[in-house]
C-alpha cells in the first residue's frame, strides 16, 4: 500500500503545527488526564475484545489514552510521528509507575506492524481528518488490515453540524511566558468540509503579537463515516455522541450541540 508523498512522510500543514502548538497545550493537560479516564472507562465496559490483545493508540501525544488502558491491565503500544510528543509519554509514563504502554515514533499511515495485531485500536481527538479524503480512506484500510478478527477501532471524529454553526471565538487566558493573551478561531468551511482552526497571541489593544500555523481538520458526517469505514472492508459501524454515553447497539441520532462523535467499527 502506498501513500500519496509517503517517500518522505508527505507534506502537510500537520508537520509545522504539532511541534510549535503542542507545548502550548501544557497547562490543560490535567484536565485532559480526566477526560481520558472516562472515554477509557466508556471503551472497556461497551467494547469487546481478546484482552490478550494488544491495543493501538495512533496520534497518542503524550499517551494519556494509553497510560489509562495500562492502568487497567492491559498492553499495547502509543505511536506518534513527533520525537518531543513519544519524549513525553516515557516521561509521563516513567513517572507514574507504569510498564507501558510501547512508545514508538512512527508515521501512522506506515505503522511497524503485522496484519491481525490488535483487538483494539484508538484514534482520539483530532488524530483523524488531518490527511485528505484519499488519505484518510487509505488509513482506514490499513487500520482495517491490522485488527484481529473481533477487534474494534475507536475514533473520535469532530461533528460538522456543529462547526458549521458559524465562526467561534475563543480567549484562552494569559498563560507564563506569553507575552499577550492566547486566542482561538474555529471558522468552518461548508463547502470543503475543512475546519481551520487558528490560533494567536493578543496584546491589551487587540494588536495581533503573533500568528500561529493553523490547524485544518477534515470534518465527516455520519453518513460519510459509514461510507468510508464500509470502503475500508469494516462490516459493521455504530455510534454514539460525546452527549450520550450509551452503548453502541444501535445508531444513534446525535445532538446537534455536540462537538465530536464517537466511531464503533468491527
Amino acid at each position: 500500500m502506498t501513500f500519496p508523498g509517503s517517500e518522505d512522510y508527505g507534506p502537510g500543514w500537520w508537520r509545522e503545527y504539532y511541534p510549535v502548538v503542542f507545548p502550548l497545550w501544557k497547562p490543560w493537560n490535567q484536565p485532559l488526564e480526566g477526560e481520558a479516564e472516562k472515554v477509557i472507562g466508556f471503551i472497556l465496559q461497551n467494547v469487546n475484545w481478546d484482552p490478550q490483545a494488544p491495543f493501538l493508540d495512533l496520534g497518542c501525544g503524550e499517551g494519556r489514552h494509553s497510560r489509562w488502558l495500562v492502568r487497567r491491565g492491559l498492553q499495547g503500544y502509543a505511536l506518534d510521528f513527533f520525537r518531543d510528543r513519544i519524549s513525553w509519554g516515557v516521561e509521563r509514563s516513567s513517572a507514574q509507575g507504569l510498564s507501558g504502554p510501547g512508545f514508538i515514533q512512527a508515521d501512522m499511515r506506515l505503522p511497524p506492524f503485522k496484519h491481525h495485531s490488535f483487538g483494539l485500536i484508538l484514534l482520539m481527538d483530532t488524530t483523524f481528518g488531518i490527511f485528505d479524503d484519499p488519505t484518510n480512506l487509505l488509513l482506514l484500510q490499513q487500520l482495517y488490515q491490522l485488527l484481529a478478527q473481533g477487534g474494534t477501532l475507536f475514533m473520535q471524529v469532530l461533528n460538522p453540524q456543529f462547526w458549521g454553526r458559524g465562526e467561534m471565538v475563543v480567549d484562552l487566558g494569559k498563560g507564563n511566558g506569553w507575552r499577550g493573551r492566547l486566542m482561538r478561531r474555529y471558522r468552518f468551511d461548508q463547502g470543503s468540509s475543512l475546519l481551520y482552526d487558528q490560533l494567536w497571541l493578543e496584546g491589551e489593544r487587540g494588536e495581533v503579537l503573533h500568528r500561529y500555523p493553523d490547524q485544518i481538520l477534515r470534518l465527516y458526517r455520519t453518513e460519510e463515516m459509514v461510507a468510508l469505514c464500509l470502503q475500508s472492508g469494516f462490516q459493521k459501524v455504530k455510534f454514539c455522541s460525546a452527549a450520550d454515553w450509551g452503548p453502541p447497539d444501535s445508531l444513534y441520532e446525535f445532538h446537534p450541540d455536540s462537538p465530536e462523535y464517537y466511531v464503533f467499527a468491527q
